[in-house]
């Protein structure tokens, strides 16, 4: 292979490849109405190839078993996958089969493109390992693909991968010499701790991954941005309000009442460019005690969530949710196309059994929300983080052996901002992108708003949680998201 360059993963990517031992896939899928042609398509998969040089990797291991990847100069062969399309749902099973389908990490690309065609309605479902990518690399590379598809005219060129994190941070947010000892002495005490925590206990080992999908309509879309206006709260809380409460009616004291949030540190770091492949996400965690005033949608819908949760698993739920959280604007030099998947995430938990209403608890957990990202210092995290690469194999042996103190880990992507119209097609439907974790705990919902309407998908897996329950927590979810959202919609008409 004509090699361009090398850099190892760092730790974030080191956790999502997983010792390359099982596949951590990202998946996306869009409904497209009008005629394709293969040849645009593959042609538009080959300019994705020349761009982003993530997407030309192979990842190796020196060794110290740390690994590397090693970029070619050169792009492969852009090959797309056809399949006929026979129905509405069967993006929904070729998705399901491309968590499970591993890629050759000894070879490029890491990207594939599935076509599932038909007369005039078309899916497009692209795969990617979850090691190279966030959610906004994806969707940005979803956004790429249907512009060459339609001929549009986009930059040329490709750009290069950074050689190590301290790159994409200004030299003022850089840490100092105690922060990076602090760093190094932690690294140590952490891989002592992981390993007594797993000690004697047995990985994860079920694959029976499964999604449950609802989208709500844009009536009831538009009523929860309004209501959680009206409330002083955010659409991701109300969500994991909901869902943790939930959560709670279904496992009762099984609950933990907790969930985690990753956190996007792109516009923070400015080493991030808008266009780059990239994959950490630090998470914070939220938890629902105490009382506050002040809300948002992002809140809303948390609260919602962990409502949910709470009605359907009762005790067994955590009340706990963690969320993702986008530090690409925190970081400028992460753009909004480049390929980047470092998430930090925020844990963030419910309120227990003597719970004020719905709306006075979204306010408190998008409190909380707030002041934990605020906390996160995300070019600082970017670059101490990378001191635990001592512990970055007991890291991942806890989240595969472990359940961890939250029921789910809530992404709330936002708007999806991808074109409607284009030359010879229309973009129908977009989809929630999902992935399915190897992990102990691999509940996840992840929510997006296209065109005004929100879509929802949750991942888990049947030994873990049963597909019976989890559409139970999403019957109780959309109740307390239609019993709290109307009548304050309404009333602010």
């Amino acid at each position: 292979m004509n090699c361009l360059m090398k850099r190892r993963l760092i730790v974030g990517e080191r956790i999502m490849y997983a010792n390359g031992a099982m596949p951590v896939n990202c998946v996306f899928a869009v409904t497209l109405e009008g005629r394709l042609q293969q040849e645009r398509i593959e042609a538009a998969f080959a300019r994705l190839l020349v761009k982003h040089p993530l997407l030309r990797a192979a990842i190796r291991e020196d060794e110290p078993q740390r690994p590397y990847f090693e970029i070619a100069a050169t792009a492969p062969k852009a090959a797309v996958e056809v399949l006929p399309r026979q129905g509405n749902e069967d993006w929904m099973q070729v998705a399901m089969a491309q968590w499970q389908q591993p890629f050759d990490y000894r070879q490029a690309p890491l990207m594939r493109v599935c076509w599932l065609k038909g007369e005039t309605v078309s899916d497009l479902v692209i795969v990617l390992p979850h090691c190279i990518c966030d959610g906004g690399t994806i969707v940005n590379l979803m956004r790429e693909l249907l512009a060459g598809i339609a001929g549009q005219d986009q930059p040329a060129g490709s750009y290069l991968s950074f050689s190590f994190v301290s790159e994409l941070v200004a030299q003022q947010q850089l840490p100092g010499k105690g922060a990076l000892l602090k760093a190094r002495l932690l690294s140590g005490v952490a891989g002592g701790v992981l390993s007594l925590l797993t000690r004697n206990k047995t990985v994860a080992t079920g694959r029976q991954h499964y999604m449950v999908r609802w989208s709500v309509d844009r009536e009831l879309s538009q009523q929860l941005i309004s209501a959680c206006k009206a409330a002083g709260t955010s659409v991701q809380a109300a969500l994991g309000t909901a869902f943790l409460q939930a959560f709670g009616t279904v496992l009762g004291a099984q609950a933990k009442n907790k969930l985690i949030c990753p956190v996007d540190i792109r516009k923070a770091v400015p080493g991030i460019k808008e266009d780059m492949m990239f994959a950490f996400a630090p998470v914070v965690e939220l938890r629902g005690a105490g009382k506050a005033a002040g809300t948002s949608v992002q809140a809303a819908l948390g609260t919602a969530f962990l409502q949910a949760f709470g009605t359907v698993l009762g005790a067994q739920a955590k009340n706990k949710l963690i969320c993702p959280v986008d530090i690409r604007k925190a970081v400028p030099g992460i753009k909004e196309d480049m390929m980047f998947a470092f998430a930090p995430v925020v844990e963030l938990r419910g309120a227990g059994k003597a719970a004020g209403a719905f709306w006075e608890e979204a306010r408190r957990m998008k409190q909380e929300l707030q002041q934990k990202v605020g906390k996160l210092k995300p070019n600082q995290l970017l670059v101490l983080t990378e001191y635990f690469h001592p512990a970055a194999d007991k890291m991942l042996k806890h989240l595969r052996s472990t359940p961890g103190s939250h029921d789910v880990t809530l992404s709330n992507m936002g708007k999806i901002n991808i074109p409607v119209a284009y030359n010879g097609f229309m973009l129908k439907r977009v989809y929630s992108p999902s992935t399915a974790l190897p992990w102990k705990n691999p509940n996840t919902l992840v929510v997006t708003s296209f065109e005004g309407q929100f879509d929802f998908s949750f991942i888990s897996e049947e030994t873990f949680l049963p597909a019976e329950r989890a559409a139970m927590i999403r019957d109780v979810f959309m109740t307390l998201l239609q019993n709290n959202v109307v009548p304050v919609a309404l009333a602010h008409e």
